[in-house]
């Protein structure tokens, strides 16, 4: 047996739930686990410290941000000011909105109360607190210390420490499953001689959580339908952000009538940290954030910000949805619309998480069942109950079968219980098969000693390094829908088989490189990632941008159709993790074939290959390219003001429309770069006719600009009909350029996979039928693109203007 051992004293957070704090000492190392509040204690709030008198202090090791496992932290900080306090990332930026909400509340809500701490102590936490992310280890004396991802809330980890008397597992509070805001748990694969798991669901088992989401949702629909308001007390931190998700996805499938969502409290502040951290969310709201930045308010979900907005919430009639903290009703937002709700019985309380046995929330759903006359104490005043309550279970912890399950992955010698009741661990403890299974008391210490293993930390692989990134590449693959088996690209790597430790390690370094990411539920799978998941600064992005922008295929496209050409081919392969595609057309009797187009992405390759082309036509003279030089070169200026106005009035779309309406040509656009900036003109057919040159550092906009230009020429002049095309379609269809007739040439070449008329409407006008017609096309992405709605007394003409539009918009999409 070895004879350094470790000593584990419990100075709160095991026999109950609050004040979570665990000193380990493994000889000379002193390392303090969590330092929490009980929040409804407010005679005993703070774990006992006295553990700690006349001893050194190495380092504070955090779990995660909530306030039960963190609250003491400036009182800590206080009695030892040279303390390192590590945490991840998001935990650092989440306890930083905590302790200021809580100093808040000192100041303003409990004046006559002696704080519990103050500004100076809370500030002196964050001059001592370093980050350390998920996977990552730091030595302290002679213990490594390493964070694993733990679900529950965003930064959530357990706590690996490795040491000469034995490996250890924190593990904090976690889940197992895939939440809306974050991945399912990464079972970890260090080895584990004492594990410390959380309890606090030991004696229950979860609804189905697709079940609760559902219940949820139908009953905040039943409310709004009876002309309710509906107030879902939530945990600032992870259960808010839950909730908003639910409600989000289920106004935007129609599961929920249309009503406004009202969001108040810490809960505000803490929606925003998200935004910094695509790395710690699941993919889905990775995607989110990168198209708007705070992926939570939408135009039906909004932030309360004034107190104005709040009282205006509560005396209106209409009906609406409000997320607010505490979850457990014991001050703060929530606390104030229970008590302007409560007497109503159109209204509903809906509580989603964990209440403590003395808090109001408990007291309010110990009423649920009951009849009849129905109070209790909110804030100190008496409240009637006619609102609904019921509660649903959105739990972040694991249940009884799930904390049994992964204790028993794990194979430890031994197994501590905390955070939870004595119901719940009893029952744990009978779930599991392993023999030293202890249920500690606040106060209580623990010693233990295991045979030294071998180092857990780094065994002897040889993991990837940058210069080995092609040869990843190519082992991994483009970006794609399918995800990848982690075991699977570690043994092409590695050449044989390995076990779990050295695959975790060889996907944790594909991360640091940036190249996948984690699957969100099935965590041995990971998907590659495209350039614009990796950085926004990387080459390849700026790449797939401008190529986008400057859409050279659609170029290629069209300038083939003028010239009454073979439209290109395309011909793609995957080399070496990247898509590489050429283009090959006929031009004189001569074959013009590009450089491969090397990209992640194919749709990037086919623009490269047709840019390439686009090259070579320009410099035989043939390029449209080349008629820009005749053109005058008038130029002017878009200011900021300008490029708002053209985003909401659209003229290149009223241009368009316009032209199909009046049988008129469409101008010819002509595009050129200069210092960076994109210039472009527009030309009438007949030469009569030409803008001046717009510029601005986006294409798109100097096109609208030019549009607006020749669309207030079109409108004021009045020879407007000497530019229109044949009156008769049936010309049109034989001379070749009637868009229908493109658009098949499209849809033979592949060009588009799919192509149709919606009929909208008939409406009969001066005894004749007037038809309204849609058109639409299927891009090779199976992205599916409309017309807008044309009218013709015509079908024929209608499904001409249609088609034209449709044709348009087909050349404008990359």
């Amino acid at each position: 047996m070895n004879d350094i051992k470790m000593q584990l004293t419990f100075s709160g957070g095991a026999d109950s739930i609050g004040a979570s704090c665990t000193l380990v000492e493994i000889g000379e190392t002193c390392i303090l686990i969590d330092c929490g509040i009980r929040m409804n204690a407010p005679d005993r709030p703070l774990p006992d410290l006295s553990v700690l008198s006349g001893k050194h202090l190495d380092a504070v090791l955090l779990t995660h941000a909530h306030t039960d496992h963190t609250g003491a932290l400036p009182i800590l900080c206080d009695a030892f000011p040279s303390v390192p306090v590590i945490a991840t990332p998001p935990t650092i930026d989440l306890i930083s909105i905590l302790f200021n909400d809580s100093l808040r509340i000192m100041a303003h809500e409990r004046e006559g109360e002696i704080p519990l701490y103050s500004k100076t102590q809370v500030e002196r936490v964050f001059s001592l607190i370093t980050p350390l992310g998920f996977r990552q280890s730091r030595t302290i004396n002679d213990s490594t210390v390493t964070f694993l991802p733990a679900s529950h809330i965003i930064g959530a980890a357990m706590i690996h420490i490795a040491s000469s008397a034995g490996n250890i597992l924190f593990t904090g509070d976690y889940s197992i499953s895939s939440a809306a805001t974050v991945p399912a748990l990464d079972r970890p694969v260090l080895p584990v001689d004492l594990i410390i798991s959380e309890s606090t669901y030991g004696s229950r088992l979860h609804e189905d959580r697709a079940v609760a989401e559902n219940r949820l949702v139908q009953q905040v629909s039943e409310i709004i339908q009876n002309g309710g308001k509906v107030l879902i007390p939530s945990f600032a931190i992870g259960r808010a952000q839950e909730v908003i998700l639910i409600l989000q996805h289920a106004l935007r499938t129609k599961k929920l009538p249309e009503v406004p969502v009202y969001v108040d409290g810490m809960v505000r502040d803490v929606c925003s940290i998200y935004s910094n951290y695509e790395m710690y969310v699941t993919a889905k709201l990775a995607q989110q954030i990168r198209k708007t930045n705070n992926p939570f308010f939408t135009n039906s979900i909004a932030a309360v910000t004034t107190p104005q907005m709040r009282n205006r919430i509560t005396s209106e009639t209409a009906p609406c949805v409000i997320i607010a903290s505490s979850g457990m009703l014991t001050g703060g937002a929530s606390a104030f619309y229970a008590q302007k709700l409560m007497g109503d019985e159109k209204n509903a309380i809906l509580l989603t998480g964990y209440q403590d046995e003395e808090s109001p929330g408990r007291a309010l759903l110990s009423l649920a069942s009951q009849s009849g006359n129905r109070s209790f104490n909110l804030c100190g005043e008496p409240v009637e109950v006619k609102a609904t309550v019921a509660t649903f279970n959105l739990s972040a912890h694991a249940d009884r079968l799930q904390i049994a399950s992964m204790i028993e992955s794990i194979r430890p010698r031994t197994v501590v219980l905390v955070h939870g009741d004595k119901e719940a661990r009893t029952s744990l403890k009978n779930s599991l098969s392993i023999q030293d299974c202890q249920l500690v008391d606040n106060g209580s210490s623990l010693i233990r000693s295991y045979p030294v293993r071998k180092s857990v930390h780094t065994p002897e692989i040889e993991l990837p390094q940058e210069n080995d990134i092609l040869r990843l590449r190519a082992i991994i693959g483009p970006p794609g829908g399918t995800p990848v088996k982690a075991s699977d690209a570690a043994q092409l790597w590695f050449g044989c088989k390995k076990d779990a430790a050295a695959i975790d390690l060889f996907v944790q370094r594909l991360e640091e490189f940036g190249l996948v990411k984690r699957d969100d539920v099935r965590r041995t799978l990971f998907h590659v990632l495209s350039s614009v998941e990796i950085q926004s600064g990387s080459e390849e992005f700026q790449t797939e941008c401008r190529l986008k922008d400057e859409n050279p295929k659609g170029k290629l496209l069209e300038y083939c159709m003028k010239r009454k050409i073979e439209f290109p081919l395309f011909d793609s392969t995957i080399d070496n993790g990247y898509h590489c595609t050429i283009a090959q057309m006929t031009f004189n009797d001569n074959v013009l074939i590009s450089k491969p187009g090397r990209a992640l992405s194919k749709k990037t390759s086919e623009q490269l290959a047709a840019e390439d082309l686009l090259t070579q036509l320009q410099t035989s003279g043939s390029s449209p390219a080349t008629e820009v030089t005749e053109c005058s070169e008038e130029t002017v200026e878009i200011d900021d003001a300008g490029k708002e106005r053209l985003k909401i009035d659209n003229p290149k779309g009223k241009l368009y429309e316009f032209c199909a309406a009046n049988r008129v040509k469409l101008p010819a656009l002509f595009h050129k770069m200069q210092t960076g900036m994109h210039l472009v003109k527009l030309k009438d057919r007949r030469g009569t006719f030409e803008t001046a040159w717009f510029n601005s550092s986006a294409k798109v906009v100097s096109e609208q600009a030019a549009s607006e230009a020749f669309l207030n020429h079109l409108l004021t002049d009045t020879c407007v009909s000497g530019n229109k095309e044949d009156d008769q379609t049936d010309t049109t269809i034989k001379s070749g350029t009637d868009p229908r007739i493109i658009i098949n040439k499209l849809l033979q070449t592949k060009h588009i996979l799919g192509f149709g008329y919606d009929l909208k409407s008939t409406e009969q006008v001066e005894k004749q039928t007037l038809f309204t017609v849609c058109a639409w096309a299927v891009l090779p992405d199976n992205t599916r693109i409309e017309s807008s709605s044309l009218s013709s007394l015509s079908k024929k003409e209608a499904h001409y203007r249609a088609a034209s539009e449709i044709l348009q918009k087909i050349y404008s999409v990359e």
